[in-house]
């Protein structure tokens, strides 16, 4: 039997996560993060209200959920 890995200096992904991002200068979006790549801190984010995709840096999310 092998040993269990040990993932606790990884960072986790945050596909799945419901987050707030910035659409514009004054303007917000709600969306879903659909794929994350933790070696670039991107992100792919699916928004809530019309089904649009954005890419961008995870720095630019906040995690509501």
């Amino acid at each position: 039997m092998s040993e269990p890995t040990d993932n606790t200096h990884q960072p986790s992904s945050l596909r799945r996560r419901r987050v707030i991002y910035q659409t514009g200068p004054q303007r917000y979006g709600e969306g879903l993060i659909t794929a994350h790549d933790k070696d670039s801190g991107t992100v792919i984010v699916m928004d809530m209200e019309d089904g649009s995709f954005w890419r961008r840096s995870e720095s630019q999310v906040e995690i509501i959920v």
